[in-house]
């Protein structure tokens, strides 16, 4: 059975100067392979558990499957705290860097402003969450109050006698660029194929498809098919050159820097 936490959502978390900390405001399940031993969780975004809050450290705590006496792999976890810089707490007991501690189900562990519920192992729910989307899916929930500032856009930068912009509001639909009237951008341009490329926004970020075209498409200078864009991305296709604007992504990557002073 595959091991499950609960990402819980908080109010009304402060840190010491009195501004409200960014923090998860939907519970998200979370469901880990029975075959992992390992989940490491911080704001690091090649961690089993990345969770994207800038008081995290980027390696916070980590959880570790126990052998049982014989040496064969358990169904027990422990938890340990990687020196972060705000704490690990299980229950009101702050842990001591290095010292692993045996969890149980229902154990909560705090990490700032982040709450995690262990609930141990279980059977699969159908609502969890894929690790790999885990942290878009929280940075999506920090833009809720307002969904269209966290959607992408795509903007176009030369090429057109108008500064055009795409909003790729819905998520899983392939927004189309070319020459046909058809398309959501379409351009009068020989050098673009009626359905020249595609952008569409997914859990993973926004994907670029060439559609069979007929001159190709450079990403940052350089000739891509298919590709996972970034943020302040410039894409040319024809005579247009196009930047992508993320801000899911962009605030990924600043939480994926360097430590944030406790």
């Amino acid at each position: 059975m595959p091991l499950r936490l609960r990402v819980l959502p908080r109010a009304d978390d402060k840190d010491k100067a009195g501004d409200v900390e960014p923090h998860p405001s939907t519970e998200r399940i979370v469901e880990f392979d029975d075959k992992v031993d390992e989940i490491r969780i911080g704001r690091r975004s090649d961690l089993e558990l990345s969770l994207p809050f800038k008081a995290m450290s980027s390696l916070h705590a980590r959880l570790s499957r126990k052998k049982t006496s014989t040496g064969e792999r358990g169904n027990a976890w422990t938890i340990e705290d990687l020196d972060s810089k705000n704490g690990t707490f299980v229950g009101k007991s702050r842990l001591r860097a290095g010292e692993p501690r045996l969890m149980f189900a229902g154990d909560r562990i705090d990490l700032g402003p982040v709450k995690v519920m262990f609930d141990g192992h279980s059977q699969p729910t159908p609502s969890a969450e894929g690790t790999s989307t885990i942290a878009r899916r929280l940075v999506n929930d920090l833009f809720m109050s307002s969904p269209g500032a966290s959607a992408p856009t795509l903007s176009v930068i030369s090429g057109a006698s108008d500064v055009l912009t795409l909003k790729l509001l819905d998520r899983d639909r392939p927004y189309f660029i070319g020459r046909a009237p058809t398309c959501d951008l379409s351009f009068p341009h020989d050098e673009l194929s009626r359905q020249h490329a595609s952008f569409t926004r997914t859990w993973n970020g926004v994907v670029m498809r060439d559609q069979g075209s007929k001159n190709g498409i450079l990403v940052n200078g350089n000739a891509a098919m298919v590709q996972r864009l970034s943020d302040g991305d410039e894409i040319e296709m024809g005579p247009l050159k196009l930047r992508l604007m993320d801000p899911e992504d962009k605030y990924l990557r600043e939480v994926d820097g360097p430590e944030v002073k406790a």
